[in-house]
């Protein structure tokens, strides 16, 4: 067993102790990096030198597959398409040069959410080594899964009682994603603390790109200076002021028929750019835009609900033009969904959790891809066309108490995937550390 373990910053310490880990186990592994620093491969120093030097060469990818890279990185589709181009060319060719080097049969690291990674993922098919993408279970805590690009991957066959554990943190009242920040944030002043913040990171980012030589280095660019994905304007600090006054009057009328719950996810969202098979549904402005165009004097009434990390960030044009829209109320990001979801027949989510609370009350769960899903009980939308059908697919549905039956079935599906581990990657703990790395060590040997 041949094992890469990727690093970047804020992973190292955490990538470091698996490796010590697994040099207990008479393991062979490297640490590999796109850094110019912290690792035992540095590609970011290789890949300097020949951006700086080196003409746009052959690459495994052909044409096509290079601009789909380009369109799912946030980085990329925000440079200049040479320049980008480049950027993929570069790092492929490093990269298979490395493994035809190396022959690793694993490739450990965090789910895809960068070009980097994406091209890692792409090779480890086409050279047959696995990709193991790791993340924390959205729903449970301190539970890991296995991922790339949103697949499922069945990991254990889950019992009663982590099953019913399941459904009953979902169904929770005060339930939160393990991904919110926790941070109950709906002033101007908070929104002014991020913006001021996002700027801050930006320009000392700027400086250490200089400092570490590093020009095109991934981290060092995703900020509001360069990625258009991350741009706040100072006129985004006001969006909450936005929020429709009498939304919970006119979401909880039962005399209102057809109600659409749409949870709006973070913005750039890895779990957008990456799960989602077709590159139109990537943009959450024209999607939901084509959304509200259909349902317009159908008799569809549409609540949306930011996400709330995306307090004082997403584009107060954009919500402002929704809120204009004679059927959709705009709630505020700090309600709890479940509490809408209890007023609504029907969801609509690229791939957030709100897909699952829905469908284990039975109604109607639209989703677009999510490692979650299941036939028969979410609704896949696959294209614009789709998009188009969402009225009917919400009138159409029956709402149903489901039985225990198709609770497990619904259930396992996410459960039977996660194994026991911590994803925090300033954890100390060594005790809690060497059983995160036991539990991925012992999948990889079965």
């Amino acid at each position: 067993m041949k094992i890469l373990i990727y690093s970047r910053k804020g992973i190292f310490n955490w990538a470091n102790s698996f490796k010590y880990f697994l040099n207990t186990k008479d393991v062979n592994s490297e640490i590999i990096t796109e850094l110019t620093f912290e690792g035992d491969i540095l590609l970011g120093k290789l890949f300097n030198q020949k951006l700086n030097n080196d003409l746009i060469t052959d690459c495994i990818f052909n044409e096509s597959q290079i601009i789909d890279i380009i369109k799912r990185c946030r980085l990329l589709r925000s440079l200049e398409l040479e320049t980008a181009k480049k950027m993929v060319i570069i790092y492929t060719n490093l990269l298979v040069e490395l493994f035809d080097e190396k022959k690793i049969t694993h490739f450990i690291s965090v789910r895809v959410d960068n070009y980097f990674l994406d091209i890692v993922y792409r090779l480890s098919i086409l050279k047959s080594f696995k990709f193991i993408g790791l993340w924390k279970n959205a729903i449970l805590k301190n539970k890991i899964f296995f991922t790339a690009k949103g697949e499922f991957n069945f990991l254990n066959n889950s019992d009663k009682e982590i099953v019913a554990n399941f459904i009953s943190v979902l169904k929770s009242e005060n339930f939160k994603a393990t991904s919110l920040n926790g941070k109950n944030r709906k002033t101007i002043y908070s929104s002014f603390q991020i913006y001021l913040n996002s700027y801050l990171r930006g320009f000392i980012l700027n400086i250490l790109r200089y400092l570490h030589n590093d020009f095109y280095g991934y981290r060092y660019l995703t900020t509001p200076l360069f990625v258009k994905d991350y741009k706040i304007r100072y006129r985004d600090i006001f969006s909450h002021l936005l929020y429709t006054k009498k939304w919970q009057n006119i979401l909880t009328d039962p005399t209102i028929d057809n109600k659409l719950f749409i949870g709006l996810q973070v913005n750039p969202e890895a779990t957008i750019d990456y799960y989602v098979e077709n590159l139109d549904l990537i943009n959450i402005e024209s999607v939901i835009n084509t959304i509200l165009e259909e349902s317009t004097n159908k008799g569809l009434t549409i609540f949306i609900k930011d996400h709330p990390n995306m307090l004082g960030k997403r584009n107060y044009y954009f919500l402002k033009n929704i809120r204009n829209k004679h059927n959709v109320f705009l709630i505020p990001s700090y309600i709890d969904s479940n509490y809408i979801i209890n007023y609504v027949n029907a969801v609509f989510t690229w791939s957030g959790t709100i897909g699952i609370q829905a469908a284990i009350r039975g109604k109607c769960s639209i989703i677009v891809n999510a490692p979650y899903f299941l036939k028969n009980y979410y609704y896949k939308i696959s294209s614009y066309n789709d998009l188009k059908n969402i009225f009917s697919i919400v009138n159409n549905h029956k709402v149903k108490k489901l039985s225990n039956e198709e609770l497990t079935t619904l259930a396992k599906n996410v459960t039977d995937g996660l194994i026991d581990g911590s994803l925090n990657f300033k954890e100390k703990n060594t005790k809690n550390l060497h059983a995160t790395f036991e539990n991925i060590f012992n999948f990889l040997n079965a």
